[in-house]
Order: structure tokens, then C-alpha cells, then sequence
């Protein structure tokens, strides 16, 4: 509940690399909340920065997180903490990248083509909804093809259009 005067302010620390993700809420007045989320969110990187940078130089081998996880626990507990941390990326970006793809590609599209009523719906549930499906098919696609056949593919629209 939200108190006059008070706002609820959500700070998402970066994350470097997959698996680490710190979320400080905090209920500050609105006239301190800028300075004190960047206080608080400059120790937290801090600290971050230099716990990997002691793994980096303790264990200096390709892989990040995984590594990490499987080298200091076990190699089973190291791939349950690893894929639960990326599938919780996936569970959480993929809406993001499907909204962030409609309202900056599709609906102005749709709009200069005369589809208002198609732009439209993509900005409701079922829109949104469906946009994440096509994210999670076109992501899908391109993990399966392999990265050989990935290059390839972005080479052309990326405008170099040479073969590989």
C-alpha cells in the first residue's frame, strides 16, 4: 500500500552474468529515492565486482557461473543452479524482448500500412501473449540451428551479405 507522499521504488541491480540477480525494494520519499537507490545500488555492484573478480583469478577457465557452480558444489548442483538461473532469465525476458519488439517494430508498421486494428491488438493480452510466442519460436529456431548456420543468417541483415 502506497502512502501519500511515498513511493515504492524498485532498484534492479545489472547482472554480469547469468545467475545473479539483486532486488532491493525500498520505500524512500520520493525527494531522496534517486540518490539513495544509487548508494545502495553502487555497494551491491561493489561487492559483486569483487566476489568475481576473486573466482576469475581463483578459477580462470571459460563458462562463468557454470563453472563456477559445478567446480565449488557438485557437478548435479551446479547445472540444477545454473539452468534454474537461466530459465528464469528466459521466463523474465522473454515478454520484455516480445513488447520491446512490438512497440518499436510491429505496431508502427502496422500503423504506416493503415492495420490499426491489428496494432491494436497487439497491445492487449492476447497480443502480447502471442508476440511471446513468436519470440520463444524465432529463439528457439535460431539455438537449434547452431551457431555456424546463426552467422550466416546475421550476415545478411547486418548488410555484409557475403557468403560464409
Amino acid at each position: 500500500m502506497v502512502r501519500r507522499g511515498r513511493v515504492p521504488l524498485l532498484v534492479h541491480v545489472r547482472q554480469p552474468l547469468p545467475g545473479d540477480l539483486v532486488v532491493l525494494i525500498c520505500d524512500v520519499h520520493t525527494w531522496r529515492s534517486l540518490f539513495w537507490s544509487i548508494v545502495i545500488t553502487a555497494i551491491f555492484i561493489v561487492l559483486e565486482i569483487i566476489v568475481y573478480a576473486g573466482l576469475i583469478s581463483a578459477m580462470p577457465r571459460a563458462g562463468g557461473d557454470y563453472v563456477w557452480q559445478t567446480r565449488i558444489f557438485h557437478s548435479a548442483v551446479g547445472f540444477v543452479i545454473a539452468a534454474v538461473g537461466w530459465w528464469f532469465i528466459l521466463w523474465l525476458w522473454t515478454p520484455i524482448y516480445a513488447d520491446m519488439g512490438v512497440q518499436t517494430t510491429v505496431k508502427p508498421i502496422f500503423r504506416i500500412l493503415g492495420l490499426n486494428g491489428a496494432a491494436d491488438w497487439l497491445g492487449g493480452r492476447t497480443g502480447i501473449f502471442v508476440s511471446a510466442l513468436v519470440v520463444i519460436a524465432i529463439s528457439s529456431t535460431l539455438v537449434a540451428v547452431g551457431m555456424k548456420t546463426y552467422a550466416k543468417f546475421q550476415k545478411w541483415p547486418c548488410g555484409s551479405g557475403s557468403p560464409a
